[in-house]
């Protein structure tokens, strides 16, 4: 009789946790927006970021958990603590502002105004900023002098998030809250080229929300030509533009006002799921040319897709080459094509890191 009784105990004890689990959404969705930002907003909403130890061959990360709980937010996890709507969105930008605060203090970036946007009144509108290293934010470009806190030939890393919420410095809000801080973010990136000695600029397309993306890049880049630092081959200019970014910064290079003066200075371009299309650029040889050629890399992520007939792409690591096929081939021409080595179109900019920064260290002396 005893053992009749166990299968209807170990139900309860489940209904009970999912009671427990869907109860603590639920308040945890009617959370107030916190008056708080950053690391203190993170906390009145109950969360906050550790560090976690980790093996010797990956660095430490800091990871975000559940303060009363003690439990470690993870992709299985995120929804009983993270409700989607507008508490997720609360939490997620406290977790960007965390790191655009990093990106200030450990990396010496600092906020520079690109261009103001004028609301239906004609009245002051928001301004749309980048985050720039000091030798870009110390002097604006006037009619009289130029700016020469860079000198010439030095590199600029250029990070374009894509279409979303994600800010300035991130590239990916999910991957903040699931995965990890630096594995969300621009960080690594950002490091890496200040090891080198080049300059950063990364642009914050989302700013007025997703659905303007494509325009603020168009006016980003066009006012950081004007106002700050003029694209040319004294500058070479890597470019890191994730998901439809790619596809922006494309429709810049076939019509922005200053689209010869960028594409002759980008020495290398990767492109991570970008969504440009090579017959865009039929009518420009110029750009069509530059798409295909070894200054450019795309790299796809590994999940499954139609045009494959469904190919298992899982087990191919970040770098391998991609085999290509006729559609492929006719959405993107010969550009040079590697694996993510993940899945996860959210998570690749950090699975290939390396790949990343093997690609844009092909021009450097040893």
């Amino acid at each position: 009789m005893g053992n009749c009784c166990l299968p209807s105990s170990a139900a309860a004890a489940t209904s009970c946790k999912k009671e427990i689990q869907a109860e603590q959404a639920l308040k945890l969705a009617h959370v107030e927006t916190p008056i708080r930002f950053g690391a203190e907003g993170l906390r009145d909403c109950g969360f906050e970021y550790r560090q976690t130890a980790t093996d010797a061959k990956e660095q430490s990360d800091l990871r975000l958990f559940h303060i009363e709980s003690g439990v470690m937010i993870s992709s299985q996890s995120r929804k009983t603590y993270i409700a989607d709507g507008k508490f997720f969105d609360t939490v997620a930008t406290c977790c960007q502002q965390i790191v655009q605060q990093r990106l200030q203090d450990e990396y010496g970036l600092k906020w520079i105004s690109l261009f103001r946007l004028d609301d239906d009144n004609n009245d002051c509108g928001q301004t749309i900023k980048a985050l720039a290293s000091p030798s870009i934010a110390n002097d604006q470009l006037s009619e009289e002098e130029e700016n020469d806190s860079i000198s010439e030939n030095t590199p600029i890393l250029m990070v374009c998030t894509g279409k979303g919420k994600s800010r300035a410095g991130v590239l990916s809000c999910m991957e903040l809250l699931v995965s990890g801080l630096e594995r969300g973010s621009a960080i690594y990136h950002v490091e890496q080229a200040i090891k080198r000695g080049w300059t950063v600029l990364l642009l914050d397309p989302n700013a007025h929300g997703k659905m303007q993306n494509q325009a603020l890049i168009r006016s980003s880049l066009t006012n950081f030509h004007l106002n700050w630092i003029e694209f040319s081959s004294h500058h070479p200019v890597y470019i890191l533009a994730h998901s439809a970014s790619g596809g922006a910064l494309v429709r810049y290079l076939l019509e922005g006002d200053h689209r010869q003066e960028l594409l002759s200075s980008i020495q290398r371009c990767v492109f991570t799921d970008s969504t440009h299309c090579i017959e865009w650029a039929r009518q420009d040889k110029m750009l069509e040319t530059f798409l295909q050629s070894n200054r450019v890399l795309y790299i796809r992520n590994c999940s499954e897709n139609p045009s494959d007939t469904f190919a298992n792409h899982k087990h191919k690591r970040a770098g391998e080459a991609h085999e290509g096929n006729v559609w492929w081939n006719r959405r993107f021409g010969a550009i040079p094509t590697v694996w993510a080595g993940t899945e996860s179109h959210s998570a690749m900019c950090w699975v290939a890191r390396y790949v990343i920064w093997d690609f844009f260290d092909k021009d450097q002396q040893p």
